[in-house]
């Protein structure tokens, strides 16, 4: 963990905003970006899912209404501004300044609060230990958040979180080892072999990851996985097991 790490991730969640503004409009392309790499299986996914979007957006089924935004995406631009406001000021409480206005709308773009945090977290973390740590957990997060939703992760990708439910403890560690993963799993059908699902996966070495049944979503193996759609509820508990942590 280093300064130059969290503001060159600070930095990266900017210039990737317009990516995922474009990304809510149904059936956008979604950016190639040199160095991202997914397997077959992911890449068919993904190109499956644009098919659908494309798809869905020429529906005109009567009575049938099709949403024109993608409402994950909606719903994750809204808290990446909630968080990107909260830490902005965090920081501008650590090193004095006056606190920033709240966004007036949830339309507005974080780009000028994580600009205030990339400018004043070098003084408030001379002016506190424990800020680069906070910061840094939760621009990572944010910026995991922003690749999935772009479809940029590949199979085998370690998150830079700590799991909510075994908080990283194995036989070698108390605590703190990154056990989590994005996996690709292969549900293709005769029908349609090439389809394939985003997971992420506690894969603690130990098997030492025993959510309650009610917390799992599915499971792979003896490691327990979270779908796609369930990837914003678990980021609610990353961010909760951070808080208490």
């Amino acid at each position: 963990m280093s300064l130059e790490h969290t503001l060159a991730t600070l930095q990266k969640i900017i210039d990737r905003w317009p990516d995922l503004v474009a990304a809510r409009i149904k059936g956008t392309p979604r950016p190639a970006i040199p160095g991202t790499h997914l397997s077959d299986n992911g890449r068919e996914r993904m190109n499956q899912q644009r098919r659908d979007d494309l798809a869905d957006a020429d529906d005109r089924a009567p009575g049938k209404t099709i949403p024109p935004l993608h409402i994950d995406i909606l719903d994750l631009m809204t808290k990446l501004l909630t968080d990107a406001h909260t830490l902005a000021n965090h920081v501008m409480q650590t090193t004095g300044q006056q606190p920033l206005p709240p966004p007036i709308s949830t339309a507005m773009s974080p780009r000028p609060y994580l600009k205030r945090i990339i400018e004043f977290l070098p003084q408030a973390c001379a002016d506190d230990e424990d800020m680069l740590e906070a910061i840094t957990e939760k621009a990572d997060l944010m910026h995991d958040e922003i690749l999935m939703a772009l479809g940029e992760v590949f199979d085998g990708q370690r998150l830079n979180a700590v799991c909510p439910f075994c908080m990283g403890r194995t036989s070698k560690r108390l605590a703190g080892e990154l056990t989590m993963r994005v996996r690709i799993r292969d549900i293709g059908t005769n029908e349609h072999p090439n389809l394939a699902e985003f997971l992420v996966v506690c894969e603690n070495p130990d098997g030492m990851c025993q959510p309650f049944a009610r917390e799992v979503d599915t499971w792979v193996g003896t490691n327990p996985a979270w779908r796609y759609p369930r990837w914003p509820w678990l980021a609610k508990q990353l961010h909760t097991a951070r808080r208490v942590g």
